[in-house]
């Protein structure tokens, strides 16, 4: 209730810091995308670039081998025609016929190198181009190396975003609960002090209010005969003034706690009460009923627990205190999410 204030600058503060939490997820998605079209391109030149390498030095080796081969039959051309020149005597008809041929075919395989040569050339400067750009590959690599390592750590920055988003969304859910919950709670004093002054001002009602619950303290002849765990008529009708405030209440769970003295069960009920226990826990199940059944509160919404002589209110040292403990507190607390996400679920089916 009085942080009532806090809690609503505090959510707004919360809705702020996930817009812009979110902007940050956002931009990150887009840089990732775009690194990974980055990273495909500089793979795939890569790959190219690699496999041309191994085409030229293929074919180089090809070449100078035909080159070496070409070479060899050049000279055997070379000596045979300089032997068929120096022969001595009349030339015969077979030997010119055999030295056209011969000439023919240097001719022939001149011009055959001559091409070689060229082509060697041209891919002897096409090879050094290429040569020259496979040296970059150690450099694409780092390139590469360093665009993953930027893409995990983005990864890594996204995988927190989103987990800060989501604990943002959580926690601003939590806080909407809590905030919805002391607004009733503030509800509910108010109205509750209004219904019961009469009784508040004699004292046998008596409210509480906490950091984050809503105590009503209601004394034992507010609502039961001595040693009875049956509403009186009184007590029946301070609940149905309560339960107009009760029933309207959707974000907070209700408590209903019973409490006695230390005064051991008389002989005349011990047989339907053997101990303080029982005769706290039935005083505590006969009021929720009552507020379930005839005030119409959410069941869905109501718990109770019989505390016995256990959580005295003061010490059990004499009458006075004695009848302090014999009371009935209905507790107004609010719910976790995950139970007020059940309870309003529960709710819509009905």
């Amino acid at each position: 209730m009085r942080t009532l204030r806090w809690c609503s600058l505090i959510f707004v503060s919360l809705l702020a810091c996930g817009c812009v939490s979110l902007s940050k997820y956002n931009e990150r998605v887009e840089q990732i995308r775009g690194l990974n079209g980055e990273v495909a391109s500089m793979e795939q030149t890569l790959q190219k670039s690699e496999r041309v390498r191994k085409e030229i030095e293929t074919e180089l080796q090809k070449t100078r081998q035909n080159l070496a081969k070409l070479q060899e039959e050049h000279e055997l051309l070379k000596t045979k025609a300089m032997t068929a020149t120096s022969d001595e005597g009349p030339v015969r008809p077979v030997l010119l016929l055999q030295q056209m041929e011969f000439s023919n075919e240097l001719a022939l395989l001149t011009a055959k190198l001559s091409d070689a040569e060229v082509r060697i050339k041209e891919l002897t400067a096409t090879l050094a181009a290429r040569e020259k750009a496979i040296r970059k590959v150690p450099m694409l690599e780092t390139a590469l190396a360093e665009r993953e390592q930027h893409i995990k750590d983005l990864t890594d920055s996204l995988h927190y975003l989103e987990t800060r988003v989501a604990m943002m969304k959580r926690d601003a859910v939590e806080l909407s609960v809590k905030r919805s919950g002391s607004e009733e709670q503030q509800s509910a004093l108010v109205a509750i002090r209004a219904l019961l002054a009469d009784e508040m001002e004699t004292g046998e009602v008596v409210v509480k209010e906490y950091r984050d619950k809503l105590i009503i303290t209601l004394k034992e002849q507010v609502l039961f005969d001595s040693g009875s765990a049956r509403i009186s008529k009184s007590g029946k009708k301070t609940l149905n003034r309560m339960a107009k405030v009760l029933n309207k209440i959707d974000n907070n769970q209700i408590i209903v706690e019973g409490h006695t003295d230390t005064v051991p069960i008389g002989r005349k009920i011990s047989a339907k009460y053997p101990t303080n226990w029982d005769l706290s826990a039935a005083r505590a199940a006969n009021v929720l009923k009552y507020l379930e059944r005839k005030g119409k509160v959410k069941s869905e919404l109501l718990a109770m627990a019989g505390y016995g002589c256990y959580l005295p209110a003061a010490a059990n040292d004499c009458a006075k205190n004695k009848k302090l403990n014999r009371r009935i507190e209905i507790a107004v607390l609010p719910l976790e999410t995950e139970r007020l996400a059940a309870v309003r679920q529960q709710t819509a089916m009905r």
